[in-house]
């Protein structure tokens, strides 16, 4: 069924499936440390989140996200850190902290110049994650999009694999 998703969806115009990862996209291994760089300083001067940060270790916490998303599109790292869901039990994060973390990772993302087909993958990526299950999904499971149907990420990945 995924192949026959697909052949629709390159049918349609969709780039094929051999283009180049989100990562080299993105611009590889220094672009990711430098925008995320750039987002955890934004994150440290908003004082709608930065609470949550207060008493983390912050060189470790830009290794990570850096990890995180260089393995979760298409880079050659191995993410070490926990699964989303147990790193943020308990906090109590609401819909307008988890909104304000995204405006600071789309500030940064745009100070970076990058283009509006990977950011909106990658902002994609980062609201996939089930611990927050924040994103748009029809009935069905489905996302929509204006070109294709897209699975959940849970049809690609098992439930204990973890995304920003």
């Amino acid at each position: 069924m995924a192949t026959l998703l697909l052949g629709a969806c390159q049918n349609m115009g969709m780039a094929p499936m051999q283009q180049k990862s989100l990562y080299d996209r993105l611009g590889g291994q220094g672009a990711l440390v430098a925008v995320v760089d750039d987002f955890v300083g934004n994150v440290a001067a908003d004082n709608r989140i930065n609470k949550f940060f207060a008493r983390t270790d912050i060189p470790r916490l830009k290794r990570l996200l850096v990890e995180q998303i260089c393995a979760g599109t298409g880079g050659p790292c191995t993410y070490t850190g926990r699964d989303m869901k147990s790193a943020h039990a308990g906090m109590g994060i609401n819909d307008a902290q988890f909104n304000a973390l995204v405006e600071d990772l789309v500030k940064s993302l745009d100070k970076f110049k990058v283009p509006e087909k990977e950011k909106g993958e990658l902002l994609w990526y980062s609201r996939a994650d089930e611990a927050f299950d924040r994103r748009p999904v029809s009935r069905t499971g489905w996302e929509t999009s204006s070109a294709c149907l897209t699975p959940p990420r849970s049809f690609f990945v098992s439930p204990q694999e973890s995304v920003i």
